[in-house]
């Protein structure tokens, strides 16, 4: 498993939140988030997605930005 950091932005709450998970790609990893793993419907969504590009356009519809960014092991 890959480390990575996720970074989700709340439009509604004007919220940055960046956390560190263990995924196999960018788009699972991305679905590990608290902000969308806690919250059925968002975990739903995003988990359709076959691409980052394709979650970070579909995060924008739904007011909110979203990046996932690779950790280097150490």
């Amino acid at each position: 498993m890959q480390r990575y950091a996720v970074s989700y932005v709340s439009f509604a709450d004007n919220e940055l939140s960046t956390e560190i998970v263990e995924a196999e790609d960018k788009v699972e990893a991305l679905t590990k988030h608290s902000k969308i793993a806690n919250v059925t419907e968002q975990r739903e969504y995003f988990d359709s997605f076959i691409n980052l590009e394709d979650a970070k356009a579909g995060a924008f519809e739904s007011d909110c930005l979203v990046d996932v960014v690779e950790v280097p092991n150490e």
